[in-house]
């Protein structure tokens, strides 16, 4: 039997119940660490590459790690790079509410359950076969017992598993978490066929071209954009927004605040959008129409102010200074 030592309450710090109770298997170690870190020292600088530095881990890691704090509803944050804006990217037509899926619970198949699972579908044994070999590792009874529920609990047919963890080992992110992670976020979109799955990826692939082209313009140096910034990115494509009118976004944002957000580039878009402006073209027209028509009023009110001012020095007539006599 094993307590905690008394001494050791010299001091505390405290977390959420769910932390244990619902994160314990789901979370991954680097997960854990980034949340423990934050909730004991309540460091200055809680960004991915403050973290990173502490937890001596790589930066796309720890942002990932802190995303999924966020996304579970653990972490609130105002950093563009932890924190997802509110959905603002579509002012056209309201989207259809989210299916909301809970969790895979924490109790998972037992090990006799998978074996036996294993052994009578074939489909389920071609599943576990061909992720080992995909993934490059042996996934055991954790990684089966997971594959399993996310077939059986979410729904998600063995092809379209199988093209997710394809697509999560091209990005690098084969953890147990985020095989989760994606494949929750799959159900709830309602991405059960082998050609919904292309199609997201397909999206996901052009918004990470779009954010090297961005990197090497403006020396962005994250490797990928978190989940919030590729969905922006892939909206703005499917928008129709041309790079040079994204880049020309981005430069009008970097103008105005010194705290790089696509969010506010996405603001930025959406407001010349409502104004018809569909090209840098357009834009850079707009705007010297309406320095043009700044400059004009400025010298109207110029004007108006120097008659005003003349009319009333009429009015006066003029003044006359005699010296006091002594």
């Amino acid at each position: 039997m094993y307590k905690l030592n008394p001494s050791a309450y010299d001091s505390v710090f405290v977390l959420p119940d769910a932390v244990v109770d619902k994160y314990i298997h789901l979370a991954s170690e680097l997960q854990l660490k980034a949340l423990l870190l934050i909730a004991k020292n309540g460091i200055e600088d809680k960004s991915a590459k403050g973290l990173s530095l502490l937890l001596k881990k790589n930066e796309d890691d720890v942002k990932d790690a802190l995303e999924f704090w966020v996304s579970e509803g653990i972490f609130i944050s105002d950093e563009e790079y932890i924190l997802p804006v509110k959905n603002d990217r579509n002012d056209e037509k309201p989207k259809e509410e989210k299916k909301e899926i809970e969790s895979i619970p924490i109790v998972k198949p037992t090990m006799e359950q998978v074996i036996a699972r294993d052994n009578e579908d074939a489909e389920i044994h071609y599943l576990f076969i061909q992720a080992q070999e995909m993934l490059g590792r042996t996934i055991g009874w954790d990684g089966q017992s997971r594959l399993l529920m996310v077939h059986d609990y979410y729904g998600l047919p063995v092809d379209v598993i199988l093209t997710m963890l394809s697509y999560l080992k091209g990005i690098g992110k084969t953890s147990s978490a985020e095989i989760t992670k994606l494949a929750k976020s799959w159900a709830e979109d309602e991405i059960t066929t082998h050609e919904a799955a292309n199609e997201y990826i397909d999206k996901m692939n052009a918004a990470q071209g779009l954010y090297d082209e961005m990197k090497k313009r403006f020396g962005i140096k994250h490797e990928r954009p978190s989940a919030k910034q590729a969905a922006y990115l892939s909206d703005w494509l499917e928008a129709g927004f041309s790079q040079e009118l994204i880049f020309r976004a981005y430069d009008e944002m970097v103008d105005r605040t010194d705290k790089p957000s696509l969010a506010y580039v996405n603001k930025i878009l959406l407001g010349w959008k409502e104004q018809g402006l569909r090209t840098a073209d357009e834009v850079e027209k707009a705007e010297k129409n309406k320095q043009s028509k700044k400059r004009k009023q400025n010298k109207e009110e110029k004007v108006s102010f120097n008659i005003e001012k003349a009319e009333q020095k009429a009015k006066r007539g003029p003044i006359n200074i005699s010296k006091r006599k002594a």
